[in-house]
C-alpha cells in the first residue's frame, strides 16, 4: 500500500477564549494543556481557529509561547498575513 495511503490525519478547530477574571481562564491552560497535548499527537496535525492573540506581532508574549511550542514539534504556522480588521493575525492554520 503506498505511504500516503496510511497514514492518518487529525484536524482541530480552536477558539482560544480571551482571559479575563470573569472566566478564569489563563493562557497557560490553553499552551500546557491544549496546544502542547495536541502537538505531541503522532499523526499528521493540522490546527486551524482563532487564537485571540497577534501572532504577528514578535514582541508579543503569548505569540512568543506558541510559537516555541509549535517549532518544538515541528509544526509551522504558514498565516503570515492579516486575518483580523486591524491588520493583525489572530487566526492560524497550523500544520507539520
Amino acid at each position: 500500500m503506498p505511504d500516503y495511503l496510511a497514514t492518518s490525519s487529525k484536524f482541530f478547530i480552536t477558539y482560544r477564549l480571551p482571559p479575563s477574571k470573569q472566566n478564569g481562564f489563563r493562557n497557560s491552560i490553553f499552551f500546557d494543556e491544549g496546544l502542547n497535548h495536541v502537538a505531541i499527537i503522532p499523526y499528521e496535525v493540522i490546527i486551524t481557529g482563532d487564537l485571540n492573540f497577534h501572532v504577528n506581532i514578535k514582541s508579543n508574549v503569548e505569540a512568543c509561547t506558541c510559537f516555541s511550542i509549535l517549532y518544538s514539534h515541528r509544526l509551522t504556522p504558514p498565516v503570515n498575513i492579516a486575518t483580523h480588521k486591524g491588520g493583525n493575525t489572530l487566526g492560524l492554520a497550523i500544520s507539520r
